[in-house]
């Protein structure tokens, strides 16, 4: 599912995700039952119940799962993000993957930027 500009109520049955392309900027609010989130990009999943809501600041590929039976609302609201933000998340998540293809143990997400701000103050 690609939203754009408008919403999606969407039904949703367990152990059928529900996949969301290019999610940075989609809300995903919980109509009914119990939903969990899973993007790639952002720390932990998240558990949504009724009313909750949860928006999407990766870009990374989002799955949306019902806990038994649950009601979904995607809908594109955008982001208030600085394009230094957007590239910083971009850069972190694309770190991240790099370092679970080397099989890198260390601190991945903040390594780069913990170095550029060594570099920067001396």
């Amino acid at each position: 599912m690609n939203p754009q500009n408008h919403h999606h109520d969407i039904s949703l049955v367990h152990n059928t995700p529900l996949r969301i392309v290019s999610p940075c900027g989609v809300r995903v609010t919980c109509t009914a039952g119990i939903l969990w989130l899973t993007v790639e990009g952002e720390s932990g999943d998240v558990l949504l119940r009724a009313g909750g809501s949860h928006l999407i600041r990766a870009s990374g590929l989002a799955l949306v799962e019902a806990v038994g039976y649950g009601r979904a609302r995607i809908e594109r609201v955008g982001l208030l993000m600085t394009p230094a933000a957007r590239l910083q998340a971009w850069l972190t998540a694309g770190w991240r993957r790099l370092a679970l293809v080397c099989g890198t143990t260390r601190n991945a997400a903040q390594t780069p930027f913990a170095l550029l701000r060594r570099t920067a103050t001396g």
